[in-house]
């Protein structure tokens, strides 16, 4: 690349471009490994008995731009409350 001094307004802005799509990146994989462990930290307290667990990563901590997520997550967290409140543990 050139010189600095040498640089077009082009040259300039795509630098800049290029330093925000990498923190960007950065960013979302810090985020992503955050959820990750959150959700590893509360299914490992979970009962050992059950093979599956019922937390998924979307459920415990919804990124930013997971807009399906929430949705998704609303979803469940209303149809577990019906089963409760069917089992009478819910008043």
């Amino acid at each position: 690349m050139k010189d600095f001094k040498h640089w077009t307004p082009r040259n300039f802005f795509n630098a800049l471009e290029g330093y925000r799509r990498k923190e960007q990146r950065k960013q979302e994989n810090e985020w992503q490994q955050t959820r990750l462990m959150i959700t590893y930290m509360v299914n490992i307290h979970r009962d050992t008995k059950k093979k599956i667990s019922p937390y998924q990563p979307e459920d415990i901590l919804t990124l930013p731009g997971d807009q399906e997520a929430i949705h998704s997550r609303q979803q469940k967290v209303k149809a577990l409350y019906e089963r409760l409140k069917k089992e009478g543990k819910v008043k």
